[in-house]
């Protein structure tokens, strides 16, 4: 790959620094939107000339006011955790103390009930007067089943939205505002799609951290902005790349965390693929609809994203086709804390995939106390080769054992892959 990785750089502090990014953006006049969860619709935000933010609730709970500190809020936390998981939580406290200033609205999505009691707790503080330190709060009730009344409920829901979001904006949200979002994300989506046909050929020529660390950071920074990296992506694929050790395809619970991909990546494997609502193959995106509206909300409600929101034998069908069209030698499944839904799936996917060895891994609770990410982890330092995610990097092992790949990918593997 090419040796300047100034976009590597760039992309891996949007991820780690969203605040910096919003402050960007208000430097120039305009105004940001948090979005918590992979279901509150960024495109109505855009379209509406704000910049949307996806948050991340364990990584901004991990940190402090002072990025790294605990927080000054801990009454405030423990009060919320009677109802909240903990980074949540931690979350919602730094909301009521102000401590996440550079938003100025905050869009949540119904991507799990704890989110949705989230809602109702800020929305219950803010109008009894607890909370004068908050920012507007609006809610989107997606729902999820393939049905004519879920589509009409989800289209008036998006409407709504819209205009909440125009109030906050002081505009009207148009159509044409609409057509032109859409349009930026096709543009967008098709970025990924090179990108992930660059990582899962038989010799990647980008890596899993690199693809992950675009897809997040494709969710902070404006389409202007993150256009410019993505080609870059692409152009600092060259062939001749090494081949891996395996390919390791990752399923199941979200994982937001560069230092995760670069644990298995130190081990030799080639992350080919996720089905993750951090991860982007450049597959799902609004369709150009004569109301944009409506394509916005379908990329939405037919999403695959979401463990157990779409139905469990379509959605573990999905995974098991992106196993497949990835060329995985494996899947490392993850479970992470409190999320019950991925382990719903586990047996329906494994009975879906037949050969490839499947390897559960449970994570470990993050959520509390995560140190910031290690400066020997930088992107212009090339990825870290030990510390963090020892369950990640156990795992790995074990895969490569199964799969008796020590050095370079088998001749079975040669064959198989054509």
């Amino acid at each position: 790959m090419s040796g300047d990785r100034a976009w590597a750089a760039a992309l891996r502090s949007a991820c780690e620094h969203p605040e910096a990014a919003a402050a960007a953006w208000r430097a120039g006049g305009g105004q940001v939107v948090g979005l918590l969860g992979w279901s509150a619709p960024r495109e109505l935000v855009t379209a509406a000339g704000m910049l949307p933010v996806r948050l991340s609730a364990e990584r901004l709970a991990a940190l402090g006011p002072d990025r790294g500190s605990e927080p000054e809020w801990p009454d405030a936390v423990a009060a919320f955790g009677s109802e909240l998981t903990p980074a949540t939580a931690r979350l919602a406290a730094a909301l009521v103390s102000g401590a996440l200033d550079w938003l100025d609205f905050l869009v949540i999505g119904r991507d799990r009930e704890d989110y949705t009691r989230l809602f109702y707790l800020l929305r219950e503080l803010r109008r009894g007067g607890a909370a004068p330190r908050m920012i507007p709060v609006a809610f989107f009730d997606l729902l999820r089943l393939p049905s004519r009344t879920s589509a009409r409920y989800n289209r008036q829901r998006a409407v709504d939205l819209a205009a909440v979001i125009a109030g906050w904006a002081g505009r009207p949200v148009t159509s044409a505002d609409l057509t032109g979002t859409v349009e930026a994300a096709g543009d967008i989506a098709h970025s990924f799609r090179g990108i992930q046909e660059l990582r899962s050929g038989l010799y990647p020529q980008v890596t899993g951290t690199d693809a992950l660390a675009a897809a997040i950071a494709s969710r902070v920074l404006p389409a202007e902005k993150v256009l410019p990296l993505l080609d870059a992506v692409l152009a600092a694929g060259v062939p001749g790349a090494p081949a891996p050790r395996a390919r390791v395809f990752l399923a199941g619970s979200a994982v937001d965390d560069l230092t995760a991909y670069e644990a298995l990546e130190s081990l030799g494997l080639a992350i080919v693929g996720e089905d993750h609502e951090w991860g982007d193959d450049g597959s799902e995106y609004p369709l150009a609809t004569r109301d944009p509206l409506d394509g916005i909300v379908d990329r939405y409600q037919f999403a695959h994203g979401g463990a157990a929101r779409a139905g469990l034998r379509d959605r573990t069908e999905r995974t098991a086709d992106r196993v497949r069209a990835a060329l995985a030698d494996g899947v490392l499944y993850l479970l992470g804390p409190r999320d019950e839904a991925a382990g719903w799936e586990l047996p329906a996917l494994r009975d879906c995939l037949g050969a490839p060895p499947l390897i559960p891994v449970r994570l470990h609770d993050r959520a509390q106390g995560r140190p910031a990410p290690r400066e020997a982890a930088r992107a212009d330092q090339g990825p870290a080769t030990g510390g963090g995610w020892p369950e990640l990097r156990d795992a790995g092992q074990r895969l490569l054992a199964e799969l008796g790949a020590v050095s370079a990918i088998s001749d079975a593997t040669e064959d198989r892959h054509g």
